[in-house]
Parts: structure tokens; sequence; C-alpha cells
């Protein structure tokens, strides 16, 4: 998991870095937050307001800070993501080893939607 914090120096970007630190700790997650002041990179990610909040590469708030409590909700929600994520990779490979064939497809060929998650 990846937690990044966008921003352009301001005392609002620091304390949502500050914030993002605060939930990382609290959750016992083993990440660190980084902090990103170049404003290219910045760009890169589509953050048009800051400070912006980052979690796997995603950014998932933008023009506000978020409290420790709201970015806690968030990173328990990637974390489920992940977990999810790494469940489906695992029986895909069981399956595709075992060669199961469902409705004519094989396993392999399956695709996940955003509706599956």
């Amino acid at each position: 998991m990846s937690v990044k914090v966008l921003g352009v120096g301001c005392a609002s970007c620091h304390e949502q870095y500050e914030q993002a630190k605060a939930a990382v700790k609290s959750m016992g997650l083993d990440v660190e937050v980084e902090y990103i002041t170049d404003l290219q990179k910045v760009v890169g990610y589509g953050a048009m307001s800051m400070p912006a909040l980052v979690v796997n590469e995603k950014v998932v708030a933008m023009g506000k800070v978020l409290k420790a409590a709201a970015q806690i909700r968030l990173l328990k929600g990637a974390c489920i993501y992940e977990q999810r994520e790494k469940r489906y990779q695992c029986l895909s490979e069981i399956f595709d080893r075992l060669g199961y064939y469902v409705y004519g497809y094989r396993h392999s060929d399956w695709k996940v939607s955003s509706a599956d998650t």
C-alpha cells in the first residue's frame, strides 16, 4: 500500500500530511507517508486542488484537509480492496491449474469488472 499527500507547501498541506501519518500510525500499518510538492508530479496525478490524498496511486480526496478518522476509513477501504485482489489472484491460479471451465470459458479468460469488487 502506498499513501501520498500532494501539496504546494502551505499550512493545509502540512496538516493533511500530519493527519495522514497519524492515520497510518493508528492503524498499525507499515507504510511510509510520502509528501510530494513537485508540481510536475502533482499534475501527473490529475489533482486540481490541494491538498490531495493519494492511496495506491489513486487520488481519493482533494481540496480539503481530512481528519485522521476520515483517512482511516479510506485506508481501510483500500486494505479491503487489496485483500480481495489477492484472493482473486490466488483463486485464478488455482482454477487455471485445475483447468476449470465455466459457461464455456476457461477461467483465465474471465474479466473482473468494478461491479465485482
